[in-house]
């Protein structure tokens, strides 16, 4: 596994009524400079961000932590919030897996769902169900696509028919609605709504208010690995497909969604097909669990530690 560390610094004095103080223009050159002199990656702007990617053990880290504490910049894992984006800067551990890590999981969850997502709208809601947007809907989707997700909404996974066949034949605990759309005749082919009756029982990784939006997060670490007791999941019985419990997503009325966690089971039934599906790994850990600490891999951190740490 590959981490990497990222730093956005805010910049821009347009901010500054919404954040506080901010890093002028001479500070940021001194930042620039710094991290192109040490052989770290030159700064990425992004619109009133800076970030800087680099090795968690890059030996120029603690140098600059320090350069930045300086300049009145103190570092916070995850998401910052918004009383303190005027003095922190978020420090993102991010992971990077190969297929062995995938291998070794037992539960994975689904990062990716089909080549054209987001290609299909949605119009309205029909009692409990969405309804899809054949309006701008390109040919690329009507029959020819085997995997589609809406734009927005919740629990949006969906199949075509051939697919729907074969994951019923081979799959315990998967079940489908059809595809609701505005107008039948205009949309070509047939989409099943995947769905199942199974529920993960209550994750061990919080799920935070992000301003608009509710996830999960682990501290600085990206994407976040869920983590379920292994004996909660063992008591479910046999499943190869459930839900989150928890919701995340934008705060608007039926916005809300849940993660869907698979088996390897449902992994390797993808990648037989070759369906284009990505998956993160999860984690199933005995009752005396303790997180990752994020000091094991920012050690230079650990005698001042983030306020959140």
């Amino acid at each position: 596994m590959k981490l990497t560390l990222n730093l956005p610094i805010r910049l821009a004095d347009k901010v500054q009524a919404l954040f506080g103080p901010v890093v002028d223009g001479a500070a940021f050159e001194k930042f620039k400079n710094f991290t192109v002199d040490n052989g770290l990656a030159r700064p990425v702007t992004y619109g009133f961000f800076c970030t800087v990617q680099c090795p968690p053990d890059h030996p120029a880290l603690p140098d600059l932590f320090a350069r930045l504490k300086r300049e009145g910049w103190l570092p916070y894992f995850g998401y910052v919030p918004v009383e303190l984006r005027g003095s922190h800067f978020k420090v993102r551990i991010v992971r990077d897996y190969d297929e062995v890590d995938l291998d070794e999981a037992m539960l994975l969850r689904v990062s990716r769902w089909g080549d054209f997502e987001g290609v299909i709208g949605f119009k309205q809601r029909s009692g409990d169900r969405w309804m899809g947007w054949t309006n701008g809907v390109g040919d690329e989707l009507k029959g020819w696509n085997e995997l589609c997700r809406y734009v927005d909404g919740a629990n949006n996974f969906f199949a075509h028919t051939k697919l729907k066949n074969l994951f019923e034949e081979r799959l315990q605990g998967i079940r489908f609605f059809p595809l609701l759309w505005d107008d039948p005749q205009a949309a070509q082919g047939e989409y099943w709504e995947i769905d199942t009756p199974h529920a993960m029982p209550p994750c061990l990784i919080p799920v935070v208010q992000k301003d608009d939006l509710k996830d999960y997060e682990e501290g600085p670490y990206d994407p976040p690995e869920l983590a379920w007791r292994r004996r909660e999941v063992e008591a479910m019985g046999t499943f190869d497909l459930a839900w989150t419990r928890e919701v995340v997503g934008r705060e608007r009325p039926n916005y809300g969604r849940h993660y869907l966690i698979v088996t390897q089971k449902f992994r390797r039934l993808c990648r037989e097909l070759e369906l284009p599906v990505d998956f993160i790994p999860t984690r199933l850990v005995e009752d005396d669990w303790i997180p990752p600490d994020p000091w094991r891999d920012l050690p230079f951190l650990a005698p001042s530690a983030p306020e959140n740490a």
